[in-house]
């Protein structure tokens, strides 16, 4: 039996590529999940050979594409798998659905970069020991009974952190749209409320705010119209009620009463609507945070998050193993 040491690396866009196509569901997260299956075991060579890295997978050739530097293998719903093979060393380069592939591939065609720059831009996932020996057929991989059995596995931290990524930021939209809902509510009465007091009506509140630079400038003129213009208008409804009052013009009193009560509530709408402005802001920036964190996952994947535990429960199933 000869042994020949094997090297894994993964390329830099790898992961966000499969995040890319996990996030279509169905069998197109199936594919994303073998996907992750294969760059998990590339990283432990004490366990998987590379006989069972990409086992199972069919080949394909694709013109252009297929031959001495790159591999094709076909996934679920014609999606790609792309490795990258030069010697003992193989990159996993690509996952996804023939649009994306078709995409990738033209950006390679272009660009022609060589096996050594493409290994410049991955990061070494372990030394795999390759047994050229006869494999016993195992039953075909099922990804999901493989994540029920090991909670702890590297599958099934990078399936947890990917799908907790999802939930986040599908909320994160879902707070967004009902914040932007709210606002524009507000934004109507605003509208309202300067024709019923017969304020000179401002057409700024017809703007769009698409960006946070636009909503935190919407921010402070609001709260500067409320100090300026509100509070000398709102003093004044004061002053004029508790004249009337004083000098028994009570009829009067309390029609000022009710004109002091509107002027509050249009204060109070405006508050309510700068505080939406605000909640906007944070969750634009939760937003842009959560888009970050997916990108940065494989980084998360790999780093010491995970190791300590990997290293232990290698150690466990060396002893149940007999090895």
């Amino acid at each position: 039996m000869s042994v020949t040491p094997m090297i894994y690396y993964k390329h830099n866009n790898f992961v966000r590529s499969v995040h890319e196509l996990y996030q279509q569901d169905g069998d197109y997260r199936r594919s994303a999940m073998i996907a992750l299956a294969i760059m998990a075991k590339s990283q432990e060579g004490d366990i998987f050979n590379d006989s069972l890295i990409i086992d199972k997978l069919n080949k394909v050739s694709v013109t252009s594409i297929s031959g001495k530097l790159y591999q094709v293998y076909d996934l679920q719903k014609s999606c790609r798998l792309v490795v990258a093979t030069k010697d003992q060393e193989k990159i996993l380069l690509f996952a996804g659905d023939t649009k994306k592939f078709n995409e990738w591939r033209a950006s390679i065609l272009k660009e022609k970069p060589t096996f050594e720059k493409t290994k410049q831009d991955s990061r070494q996932l372990s030394t795999i020991t390759v047994e050229m020996a006869a494999i016993e057929e195992s039953d075909e991989f099922n990804f999901d009974d493989f994540i029920k059995n090991n909670p702890d596995s590297v599958e099934a931290k990078i399936k947890q952190a990917i799908d907790m990524l999802i939930i986040q930021s599908s909320n994160n939209k879902e707070s967004r749209k009902k914040l932007r809902q709210s606002i524009q509510q507000y934004r109507q009465d605003i509208k309202e409320y300067y024709n019923l007091l017969e304020h000179q009506n401002s057409t700024d509140y017809d703007a769009n705010l698409n960006d946070e630079t636009t909503i935190i400038s919407e921010i402070d003129k609001v709260i500067t119209i409320i100090e300026k213009k509100h509070h000398t208008i709102v003093t004044n409804r004061v002053e004029d009620t508790f004249s009337f009052i004083k000098s028994h013009q009570l009829q009067s009193g309390l029609d000022a009463t009710q004109k002091l009560k509107d002027e509050v509530e249009f204060v109070e709408i405006k508050v309510k609507y700068t505080m939406a402005l605000e909640n906007l802001v944070d969750n634009m920036k939760i937003g842009i945070a959560l888009s970050e964190k997916t990108k940065l996952i494989n980084d998360v994947v790999n780093e010491n998050l995970v190791k300590d535990d990997i290293k232990t429960n290698l150690i466990e199933n060396k002893k149940n193993q007999g090895v």
